[in-house]
């Protein structure tokens, strides 16, 4: 689980509070100054070989992307407006708009890699229409803010909890706010 520094207004206004654990960055982050650790899974090869292969399928059909690559995701930022590859690799300029149905079939070619190749039976492909772009997110099933919530909220075992507060509006805090109830709701 990586440690890392939260937004400053949390820690400034929230940090000096006894045994209060943050949980940053889409809520696979925890503070540096946390008192939990949640050792997840360490991920195999096929990792590895998952990020070269979306790379190809999107580089086979013309699709610029930029990835962010993290320890259990691949996070696709593919603009709308389209790009010289290469120039947008480095921060180019955009030119011309990309052909969606190469888009929508390179979705798809990922999505049946994934559900087909029994190497990737761990891993999910998610992906969104934002507007001015696409993501993508390959991401291994484990993580998630309900696996680490839950983690989290299983080191002291059948201790009961005095108070929890889990905040997010979105689809993918959801899972966040199931641990907490079914932790908080326990007799």
């Amino acid at each position: 689980m990586k440690k890392g520094i939260l937004p400053l207004a949390l820690s400034q206004n929230y940090g000096h509070i006894k045994n209060l654990n943050f949980a940053g960055y889409l809520g696979a982050q925890l503070s540096a100054k946390n008192i939990k650790e949640v050792n997840l899974p360490e991920l195999g090869e096929e990792f590895k070989v998952l990020d070269q292969e979306a790379s190809k399928v999107f580089s086979g059909n013309g699709i610029p992307f930029k990835v962010t690559k993290a320890r259990y995701y691949l996070d696709y930022i593919i603009p709308k407006s389209g790009v010289d590859k290469e120039l947008y690799m480095q921060g180019g300029i955009p030119h011309d708009v990309i052909d969606t149905g190469k888009y929508h079939e390179s979705i798809e070619k990922l999505k049946k890699m994934v559900q087909d190749d029994l190497a990737y039976k761990d891993y999910e492909v998610n992906d969104w229409d934002l507007g001015d772009h696409f993501r993508v997110v390959l991401k291994h099933k484990h993580h998630s803010k309900e696996t680490i919530s839950t983690a989290l909220l299983n080191r002291d075992g059948d201790k009961p909890v005095d108070f929890g507060l889990s905040l997010g509006s979105t689809d993918i805090d959801e899972g966040m706010h199931r641990a907490m109830r079914r932790k908080i709701s326990k007799p």
